[in-house]
C-alpha cells in the first residue's frame, strides 16, 4: 500500500513556486464558496499569479484558502 501525505499551504499567504513562467501548474486547492468546503484540481498560471480552472467558478483565485502539490499517482505492486 503507498501512502502519500497532503502539505497544505495557506493561500495567498504562500503562494505556489514558479518553475516556468508561462508554463501553468496543476495543484490540489481547498475552496471556500458559498458556506461550503471543497477540495479541486486547479492550475496555477504565474503569469496571471493566480489559480484558475476553465469549467468551473471564473473567479476562482478568491475563493482559495490553501492548496498542495499534487501526490504521486497510485502504483500498482
Amino acid at each position: 500500500m503507498s501512502e502519500n501525505r497532503v502539505i497544505w499551504h495557506p493561500y495567498p499567504k504562500e503562494k505556489p513556486p514558479v518553475k516556468d513562467n508561462n508554463k501553468k501548474e496543476d495543484y490540489l486547492v481547498t475552496i471556500r464558496h458559498k458556506k461550503e468546503t471543497f477540495v479541486i484540481n486547479a492550475s496555477f498560471h504565474p503569469f496571471y499569479k493566480q489559480f484558475f480552472q476553465e469549467y468551473m467558478i471564473s473567479d476562482l483565485d478568491k475563493f482559495v484558502t490553501a492548496w498542495a502539490e499534487l501526490p504521486e499517482p497510485y502504483k500498482e505492486e
